[in-house]
């Protein structure tokens, strides 16, 4: 049995505009990942076998020709590609945080830059080091690593297309693989000699993905167990590797995650009409904003901690939360009602300005002193029983004479 796993050279923060990136190799190997997140409409709703599906990690697998030094027409994904993409995709997903917890759906696009075999497990580790350096809160990390088998076993060609089976030429176990050795970490020309390439994919504590690809109608169950041992091993030695580069990948442009507390009342003003307000908010911080009023909170996906501290602090303006009582605001008249004055501040918080607030006199319609887009100063005066913010334009005009 050969043990030994090439060394893993990895690099994270190697593109710093997206949102996360890595660079993974194993040998003449390499893999180039970048992860994208994503805001709330760009979730994916699948019907499958149990029903409604929501997915929300993609996982975008290529292989151009260039990797194996040949050149060919460009065109559409192969089934190749497209296969190898959804094994990577099923063996991230176990490690992703519940949709409670992060609910931006994320892309991770894995392009083979060169290749010298498993390139569908380099993928892999790729992009659990890309979503590690997005700042998402991934379980853990995930490394694969693929096993080999050569045996003195002969191939039926003839045969496997009818269900023939294998035979082998040892006297020790007719009719079974016989003589065999399982290769760690096959390369091209390993892979190509062998019987048996089983990728096997999983954490230092078990198994996400695993997908067998074997030129025999079928492998003894013994083989596949015994395969088992020496993966987790190669994927330990993967893992330790993969955090080092983690540690040693820290950088000041890091992306943050968090919620922000709302009040359940004013899901409607945060979202803003044709939901104008949050995405204005989203365009002039740059961050992902994703409102969970039946949790009543703001989920918030920031590339920077700048950009994460501008989106937190636009939310509690709109919200209102940094209204201070006793201080002056130059405000905006929105709206007429009966009752008063809807008036609009800088921050973009909008909140009632009461008839009997807008002068010392007695007022029979709002009409008479105010009107729409009007602009003066107002002072606030705290908040009533309901949290709701009570603003004043008598508090600063002049008191008439006589008036005690």
């Amino acid at each position: 049995m050969v043990l030994s796993a090439r060394c893993p050279p990895a690099q994270v923060d190697l593109l710093p505009v997206v949102h996360g990136s890595a660079l993974f190799g194993r040998g003449e190997t390499q893999s180039l990942c970048t992860a994208t997140v994503g805001g709330e409409g760009d979730t994916q709703v699948e019907d499958d076998v149990m029903g409604m599906a929501t997915r929300s990690l993609f996982v975008h697998y290529t292989f151009p020709s260039f990797a194996v030094n040949e050149t060919r027409k460009a065109g559409g994904l192969s089934r190749r590609e497209l296969g190898h993409g959804r094994l990577a995709e099923r063996a991230l997903r176990p490690v992703m945080p519940d949709i409670d917890q992060f609910p931006f759906p994320v892309r991770l696009t894995a392009e083979t830059l060169s290749s010298n075999g498993s390139s569908s497990m380099a993928a892999v580790c790729a992009g659990s080091l890309a979503l590690k350096n997005a700042g998402v809160p991934i379980k853990s990390l995930v490394a694969g690593v693929s096993i080999g088998l050569i045996t003195d076993a002969q191939i039926d060609y003839a045969q496997q297309e009818s269900g023939g089976a294998f035979h082998s030429e040892s006297r020790e176990s007719p009719g079974r693989v016989g003589r065999h050795v399982l290769l760690t970490d096959i390369q091209g020309l390993e892979d190509h000699l062998g019987c048996m390439d089983f990728k096997i994919a999983g954490t230092a504590a078990g198994i996400t993905a695993t997908q067998l690809d074997t030129k025999f109608p079928g492998v003894p169950v013994g083989i596949v167990t015994e395969a088992l041992q020496p993966s987790l091993k190669a994927r330990r030695q993967i893992l330790e590797a993969m955090g080092g580069c983690l540690q040693r990948g820290r950088r000041q442009r890091k992306p943050k995650f968090g919620t922000v507390e709302v009040d359940k009342d004013l899901a409607g003003i945060l979202i803003g009409p044709r939901g104008r307000t949050i995405q204005g908010m989203q365009a002039a911080t740059g961050a992902r904003l994703i409102l969970r009023s039946e949790a009543k909170e703001m989920a918030i996906y920031a590339p920077t901690e700048q950009q994460y501290d501008r989106a937190e602090t636009a939310i509690l303006d709109v919200q209102g939360a940094n209204i201070r009582e006793g201080d002056v605001y130059d405000v905006k008249v929105v709206t007429l009602t009966d009752f008063g004055a809807f008036v609009e501040l800088p921050n973009g918080f909008q909140a009632l300005l009461h008839i009997s607030e807008l002068s010392h006199s007695r007022i029979r319609a709002v009409e008479d002193v105010v009107h729409e887009g009007q602009e003066f100063k107002v002072q606030c005066l705290g908040r009533d029983h309901k949290g709701n913010v009570k603003l004043s334009r008598k508090a600063l005009l002049p008191k008439p004479q006589g008036w005690s």
